[in-house]
């Protein structure tokens, strides 16, 4: 029986080191990598609820610590910024983002590192590669958040007359949804809250109608224009039934 050999680094074919596809299990990896290659990552994080963009959209925060939303977002969306080569069968992915306990955002563009482990199946080999993959990671402010520090509205809740139990619904609502109060007056025949969102102002005002038995009347008034149509603010009054 012929000996073989890998045809790049001369090794002779044995037990432990069957030829794959004519070359020597470390030359193969080094041509066939289970790794093709990687799109940049670069993650933009809300400075201020640590919210994060994905694909030109924002996304909630996946853990209110600013590492473990980190890493948590960054194993979430890794996978497709890896290009795999097509002949593998990956078994394992293991991925590790090396932030230090005691990390902070100290400027506006940091970067990071991740471990990445991969094994996989080549022509029925088992192979294992390591990574580290750079990350940038860049802070900014959500699109929420801007409308909730600039007193943003897009509709008014009117309660009439004053109910706390009312009042302590809406914000306990409110508060499992990405919509802010951005005002809030408390006069003497009730409250007036402003809204950032006009859908979910119609959408509670429907759930108090329900829930309380109020009376609802909407009215509009034009607020401006957007890509040729008017844009209207909702005013929404809630009136609880003696």
């Amino acid at each position: 029986m012929s000996l073989k050999f890998c045809p790049k680094c001369g090794t002779e074919e044995s037990r432990k080191n069957i030829l794959i596809d004519g070359f020597c299990q470390k030359c193969f990896s080094q041509k066939n990598p289970l790794l093709l290659n990687f799109k940049e990552i670069k993650l933009i994080i809300c400075s201020n609820c640590y919210s994060y963009m994905h694909k030109n959209k924002w996304y909630s925060s996946l853990d209110s610590n600013l590492i473990k939303n980190i890493k948590k977002i960054l194993i979430a969306i890794i996978k497709e910024r890896l290009i795999i080569n097509p002949k593998a069968k990956i078994t394992k992915l293991e991925i590790t983002p090396l932030i230090p306990e005691d990390f902070k955002i100290k400027q506006r563009l940091t970067n990071i590192d991740i471990q990445l482990e991969i094994q996989g199946l080549m022509f029925n080999k088992k192979l294992k590669e390591s990574y580290e993959i750079p990350i940038k990671i860049d802070l900014s402010i959500c699109n929420l958040c801007i409308k909730k520090t600039s007193n943003y509205y897009e509709a008014i809740l009117q309660i009439r007359p004053k109910s706390k139990e009312i009042l302590d619904f809406i914000k306990k609502d409110i508060a499992q949804k990405n919509v802010f109060i951005t005002k809030e007056e408390h006069l003497k025949y009730g409250y007036n809250l402003y809204l950032t969102s006009q859908n979910y102002a119609k959408n509670l005002a429907s759930l108090l109608k329900d829930k309380f038995n109020a009376e609802i009347k909407f009215s509009y008034i034009l607020f401006g224009k957007k890509d040729g149509k008017d844009i209207y603010r909702t005013t929404i009054l809630v009136r609880l039934k003696p």
